[in-house]
């Protein structure tokens, strides 16, 4: 027994030693060894790639290194192969060469300007043409002379069975052996009927010549005879050690399937332990990224479909100009593939140059469409334009690298073909919202958008209804169940399904309704700050609901991976006092902000990956209304004090300020009762208050008028009631008297010098008489002089008037003028500065440009491509037609490498606009004038419009990362970059470094 255990452990492992044997390329996979390729046979070597995230890199440059065992090179830098089917792999089929060993192999794989090495060395052996049921064949019948060592696995197996001698030794040789225990073993043999002994030889004339013989007992010469028990406990052992060699056998089995799987295991372990760091970076990321922060203020929380208008406007212009960017560079790359020949190699490099320079707006434009709506096919533009970037760039490099050759065309080729793949998935206006394509993905959001409105128009609409008890209850009801299923049907917030789904009872009542009609509107506006702001942010919405007032709040975990705490504040209105706050949800609290006097909600709450919460708090909703006794006791107190004003001086003053006191109160009742919503009725508060402290100012004034009409029995009672506008009429008169009064002694002044000539006569020579007749004379000149001066005042008045009101007209007139010039000016500059080509061709040529005659030219489209006629030299701006077949043209202009031609386009239309130069031909030119062109200047390499930095009071220029954002970097006067595009008084470049960066308009030229 103890020898059959002993074999059974040596069995297994030997067995593995075989196994190792029989499978030797799993094994090496097992061990973490080089792959095994057998010699002149199809092999395989590549590599998975992904990223951060575990999404597949189909958009990397990837090649192969080998050499054979001797150092000399088998593969030098061979480009790899990805899959079509866009998994991330890229692999390499080859010939296994016939020479044996280990071939050094590496693959780097570049992607974003980063560079990786992988070890992928290989070995060349020759397979064993043993089978597995060879080998098993040869262990197991093979002749027992063959496992000679002592102690040896064969040896030991074949003796795990023993033959019939060792039996019998070890029967006989048993100290405890008997047969008193066989019970009628004797009887039975001799009772037999047909019981023989010829059979045994010579076995009667053993026992009968045994010296010793005897039946009687047990003992022998050499001990005890063998019991049955004996004989059947070596039976046992026998079939043990039987049943152990099978199933040694069916480890063997068990062992070669065990190392099968070693490699695939191994594998699989390595990926998920992969997986499972990628998993915990990017929850480590979602907690920095998508950490969740809700802080608002009531008046905060409501996005303006202005809002979204102008975000569905810039995305749609943003997608056409990617579109007629992409075309763009299709057409140019399709014109280096046709020209190849005729082109030099400068020139092509330049142009690759360029459009990888065109291509970065490209990226520009897909980044906002990334941030700003999160479409899925954002992420696939992303990929194809960095994988036509990689392209562009490999071919670049291989043209310097080895010149003009078939392997750099074919590049240039399978750009134009990627190009094909990028303007699938921008698609074009025409695409239906159904369109897996970037304008038909846009105009789903305007869809969904102009729904979101129908929506929310139509629960303003049953709002409104519900307050004035218009319609019956079950009407009502079933109006609103209807909203409810509409709102569900467009509703993106996840997890809300828990408020929509929930239907009111058939006897609800009109509150119930109403809270209803408010929560969904309250969904229909969260959708659309979840739109304006995309589903990547954090979101946080809130409405109001009656019972009193409820404030609600809804918060979301952006997270698609992990659960996070989320942090909730938003602000009451500075009218709730903790007084007038009912209730509250658990887990919310209420903190007094001291600098901004308001309370504000709080609370943080664990969320589940992309759980949505609502939480409520209630106010009571009379700090909001002013109440009916305060306006019925406002009203009865004017009553009252303007009954004591009829019949005195005040009763006019007194009837102005009832009424207006009156007509406040009238508006605050008509505010309070039109008020259908909460956040009308905080409205309608807040102009309640206004018109109440005016008419409160007002029953003041009243009081003082009726103090003063009970004294007007009194002198000062008399003098208190003359009337406001008899005391301003005094006041104005006396004022008009006193100016015509010191005119008029200014006009005597005046007469005074001529009427002192007289008394120059000598009085001694006139009498007595003749003086006193003088003197007479005199005094009756002096007393009618005024008869003759006034007509003159009179006159002088008129003509002064006329005076002031021809110096005002003049006036008037003189700023009206300079008012138009400074407008004729303004739009002078504006003009000068957005149609720059356009005034050139009027005058005299800007810096860059050329004047033509208007010569025939040639239009070249290439084949499968659209040339753009554009409305001004740069790519950014409209595009006044689409050539898709070479055109006949007059050139009219060029400016840098633009040229403006006019053209009769469809239906006889006169098109006029600018063509990049490079698809320009002139008629006369043979087939092969481009030809002599080795080294093209730069403004004829097909470059974009350029810019040139003038001189600033600061003697550099900011260059900023956007319209007015943070500064990059600075440049200097005279400096010259491409023209990208220009967007309000900015004009976006690209640097040396091929950075992007917006400067002002002002400044360059």
């Amino acid at each position: 027994m103890e020898t059959a255990r002993t074999a059974k452990y040596a069995f297994l492992a030997i067995s593995i030693s075989v196994a190792a044997l029989v499978f030797p390329q799993n094994t090496w996979a097992a061990s973490g060894n080089v792959q095994i390729c057998q010699p002149n046979t199809s092999c395989t070597i590549g590599e998975f790639l992904y990223d951060d995230s575990y999404t597949p890199i189909i958009d990397a440059t990837c090649t192969i290194t080998s050499r054979y065992p001797d150092g000399s090179l088998l593969f030098d830098a061979v480009a790899l192969t990805p899959a079509p089917q866009n998994d991330g792999w890229y692999s390499h089929t080859f010939t296994t060469p016939s020479t044996s060993g280990l071939y050094r192999t590496e693959i780097k794989c570049t992607t974003n300007g980063e560079t990786l090495a992988l070890d992928k060395s290989f070995e060349v052996k020759q397979e064993s043409a043993l089978s597995g049921s060879d080998v098993s064949s040869a262990v197991w019948n093979a002749d027992r002379s063959s496992y000679s060592a002592s102690g040896s696995f064969g040896e030991t197996l074949q003796n795990a069975v023993p033959d019939a001698d060792d039996i019998a030794s070890s029967v006989w040789s048993y100290s405890s052996r008997t047969l008193s225990t066989f019970g009628s073993l004797i009887t039975d043999i001799w009772a037999n009927p047909t019981r023989s002994l010829t059979s045994f030889g010579t076995l009667i004339s053993d026992i009968w010549a045994s010296a010793t013989r005897t039946l009687t007992g047990a003992d022998l010469s050499s001990g005890k005879l063998a019991t049955q028990s004996d004989v059947t406990s070596v039976k046992d052992e026998v079939t043990g050690a039987k049943s152990d060699i099978a199933t040694v056998k069916s480890d063997v089995s068990s062992i070669k399937d065990t190392v099968g799987k070693i490699n695939a295991t191994t594998t699989t372990t390595n990926v998920q332990n992969i997986q499972y760091i990628t998993n915990e970076t990017r929850n480590y990321l979602e907690q920095i990224i998508n950490q969740p922060t809700v802080n608002q203020l009531l008046e905060e929380v409501t996005v303006t479909n202005m809002e979204l208008s102008s975000k569905v406007d810039k995305s749609n212009s943003l997608a056409n100009q990617m579109l007629n960017t992409s075309l763009y560079i299709k057409s140019k790359t399709n014109l280096i593939s046709s020209k190849w020949e005729n082109m030099g190699q400068e020139k092509i490099t330049a142009s690759l140059s360029t459009l990888s320079s065109v291509l970065d707006s490209v990226f520009t434009q897909i980044n906002w469409v990334k941030e700003q709506w999160d479409l899925p096919v954002a992420s696939k533009l992303d990929l194809q334009a960095k994988k036509i970037a990689q392209l562009i760039e490999a071919s670049g490099k291989e043209i310097s690298k080895n010149g003009k050759n078939k392997s750099a065309l074919k590049q240039v080729q399978t750009v134009s073909n990627n190009l094909d793949n990028l303007l699938k998935l921008i698609g074009n206006s025409s695409d239906s919202s159904k369109s897996l394509t970037l304008f038909g993905q846009i105009k789903a959001q305007v869809e969904l958008l102009s729904a979101l409105d129908k929506v929310s128009s139509d629960a303003d609409q049953l709002i409104a209804e519900i307050g004035h008890n218009s319609k019956p209850q079950t009407q009502l009801l079933d109006q609103t169940n209807i909203l409810s299923k509409q709102v569900a049907s467009i509703n993106k917030l996840p997890q809300v399904d828990k408020i929509l789904s929930t239907k009111l009872a058939s006897k609800s009542d009109q509150k119930q309704l109403k809270n209803k009609a408010l929560s969904l509107r309250g969904i229909v506006e969260a959708n659309k700050q979840f739109i304006a702001q995309g589903s990547l942010k954090p979101l946080s919405s809130l409405w109001l609901e009656e019972g009193s007032i409820v404030f609600k709040s809804l918060i979301t975990n952006p997270s698609s991976l992990i659960s996070q705490k989320v942090p909730l504040k938003y602000y009451l209105p500075k009218e709730v006092t903790r007084e007038s706050i009912t209730t509250i949800d658990d887990g919310l609290t209420i903190s007094y902000d001291t600098e901004k006097d308001q309370y504000f909600v709080g609370g943080e709450f664990e969320l589940a990956p992309k759980e949505t919460k609502t939480f409520a708090v209630t106010v009571d909703g009379s700090i909001f209304r002013i109440s009916d006794q305060d306006i019925a006791t406002m009203r009865r107190q004017a009553e009252e004090l303007s009954q004591p004003l009829k019949n005195t001086s005040y009763f006019a003053q007194g009837t102005i300020l009832k009424t207006d006191i009156d007509a406040a109160l009238d508006k605050i009742d008509t505010l309070q009762k039109n008020s259908s919503t909460p956040e009308s009725k905080i409205k309608a508060y807040r102009e309640s208050v206004i018109e109440y402290k005016a008419a409160k100012e007002k029953l003041e004034k009243l009081k003082e008028i009726a103090t003063s009409a009970g004294s007007a029995g009194t002198l000062v009672g008399f003098v208190g009631g003359a009337q406001v506008i008899a005391v301003w009429g005094l006041v104005i008169i006396f004022i008009a008297g006193f100016v015509f009064l010191t005119l008029y002694m200014r006009t005597i002044r005046r007469g005074e010098p001529a009427l002192s000539i007289k008394p120059k006569k000598p009085l001694s020579v006139i009498d007595e008489e003749a003086s006193e007749y003088y003197n007479q004379e005199r005094d009756t000149e002096d007393i009618l002089r005024p008869k003759n001066h006034l007509p003159k005042s009179i006159i002088f008045l008129i003509v002064l008037l006329i005076a002031g009101l021809v110096s005002l007209s003049a006036v008037y007139a003189l700023l009206n003028v300079r008012q138009n010039i400074f407008a004729f000016q303004s739009a002078n500059n504006k003009s000068s500065q957005d149609q720059t080509p356009t005034q050139a061709v009027m005058g005299d040529s800007a810096e860059g440009e050329t004047v033509s005659d208007g010569k025939d030219i040639n239009i070249f489209v290439p084949k499968d491509s659209v040339v753009d006629v554009f409305s001004e030299p740069v790519l950014t701006s409209t595009v006044s037609a689409s050539l898709k077949g070479s055109q006949s043209a007059k050139e009219t202009k060029r400016q840098d490498n633009w040229v403006r031609v006019s053209f009769e386009g469809n239906e006889g239309k006169l098109v006029n606009g600018w063509v990049d130069g490079d698809f320009v031909e002139n008629q006369e030119e043979t087939q092969a004038g481009e030809t002599e062109q080795q080294i093209p200047s730069e403004k004829a390499i097909g470059t974009p419009a350029s810019i040139t930095i003038t001189d600033t009071p600061t003697g550099f220029l900011r260059v900023r990362s956007s319209p007015g954002g943070e500064e990059l970097t600075r440049v200097n006067p005279s400096d010259t970059y491409p023209l990208i595009q220009k967007d309000s008084g900015w004009v976006q470049i690209v640097l040396e470094d091929g950075t992007l960066g917006w400067v002002s308009e002002q400044y360059v030229k």
